[in-house]
């Protein structure tokens, strides 16, 4: 049986163009829950947001196809300082361990994590 190749990848320029959104001070934008129940999710699944997700997801996956981790790349300052973030995340993730009693509702090290995370 001959195996069969994946299609090709789409090209960026054959994905549509990320919407720039301006936001309106006169709205509100704080984030609120929206799915209770799960006749929610199509509508969440339908929404402008989701599909800004979905196409920004796409487009970051196909920028990225045919690359390695070790190629050099371009990095703003932007992106250096998000690195440099996660990179501090991690760290503080990897000296807190976990807490290896039972426990009823998550592990208790999480506590230690979070004020850490606020100091």
């Amino acid at each position: 049986m001959q195996q069969q190749s994946a299609p090709p990848s789409p090209t960026l320029e054959a994905l549509p163009k990320m919407k720039t959104i301006i936001p309106d001070s006169s709205l509100d934008y704080t984030p609120r829950k929206k799915i209770f129940t799960q006749e929610d999710i199509p509508n969440w699944l339908d929404s402008e947001a989701y599909y800004q997700i979905e196409l920004f997801i796409a487009r970051l996956s196909v920028a990225v196809d045919g690359k390695r981790v070790e190629d050099e790349c371009h990095e703003s300052a932007a992106v250096k300082a998000i690195v440099t973030f996660l990179e501090d995340l991690t760290a503080k993730i990897d000296s807190i361990p976990l807490d290896p009693s039972p426990q009823r509702f998550g592990n208790k090290a999480f506590r230690d994590w979070l004020s850490t995370m606020e100091s």
